[in-house]
């Protein structure tokens, strides 16, 4: 279990079952998700990802997914974050480091987005 898992589910309070259902996909290699699935032998669907969202949206007040990697960042041999965030039909938190080059990048990420339709807060 990760340790961002750890300090979440410490954060709220949760038992042990609950802090599965906060990170059901624990990859242990440091690489885009498809890579890493891939290397543990396990096949990432995003309709298998959305769901396991659904499941915990039904039962918490409030629920954030986390876009690994970037938006573009590859989910599934063929699909991306923008197609986990376009399925689940959720508002998107651009987040951006202070760091040289991070101006461009966050344009980039909003312009990929508007471009796909994905909600923005205005």
């Amino acid at each position: 279990m990760s340790g961002d898992t750890l300090v979440l589910a410490d954060a709220i309070g949760a038992n042990e079952s609950e802090r599965t259902a906060i990170t059901p996909w624990a990859l242990p290699e440091p690489t885009a998700p498809s890579v890493a699935a891939r290397s543990a032998g396990i096949q990432l669907s995003i309709p298998e990802l959305a769901n396991s969202a659904r499941c915990l949206a039904g039962v918490a007040s409030i629920l954030l997914v986390e876009g690994v990697g970037g938006l573009l960042c590859p989910l599934t041999e063929r699909e991306t974050v923008a197609d986990l965030v376009r399925e689940l039909r959720l508002p998107m938190i651009v987040v951006a480091r202070r760091s040289l080059g991070t101006l461009n990048h966050t344009l980039l990420t909003l312009e990929v987005a508007q471009r796909r339709g994905l909600k923005l807060p205005v």
